[in-house]
């Protein structure tokens, strides 16, 4: 499916919702071989349709959450949240503690799929999981860190 035939597939699938570019380019992130790419000029082949699909209905599914959090963060109503609206998701997710720089760089670089240097609605998911996986691994480390100090000090 070219970008235009898989933006009319996916309509027929979300029936009342208007697809949009970010989306299209979301889904078409899963053929793509990098960020760089033009996604205008792939094509999605039929063996990415069922996770195409499967990725997409999960995107459907969530919309009414995601967009609740946009309306909360994404001010400046573009339809995507740049770093420092990331961070404020952020931070809203770490106890009102605001992450630090890097952690949000580290966010931004790995959720954000369609490579445009924003979290766009499709990417939201990812950016979310990833942040709590970040924090458990900092969480873990700073424990084993309190240990270490205790057992050195005993």
């Amino acid at each position: 499916l070219t970008f235009e035939e898989l933006r009319t597939w996916l309509q027929s699938i979300a029936q009342d919702h208007i697809v949009t570019d970010a989306e299209v380019k979301w889904v078409m992130s899963m053929a793509a071989a990098s960020k760089k790419q033009d996604y205008t000029q792939l094509s999605l082949h039929p063996e990415f349709f069922a996770p195409a699909a499967e990725a997409w209905m999960s995107y459907i599914a969530s919309k009414d959450t995601i967009d609740e959090v946009f309306s909360r963060h994404d001010k400046d109503g573009d339809g995507a949240l740049d770093r420092q609206q990331l961070a404020s998701l952020l931070m809203e997710l770490n106890d009102n503690i605001m992450p630090r720089e890097e952690e949000v760089q580290w966010v931004l670089d790995h959720a954000d799929v369609i490579g445009d240097g924003v979290i766009d609605r499709p990417e939201l998911a990812k950016a979310i999981s990833l942040w709590y996986v970040h924090s458990a691994s900092e969480e873990a480390h700073d424990k084993q860190e309190a240990q270490a100090a205790i057992s050195i000090s005993s």
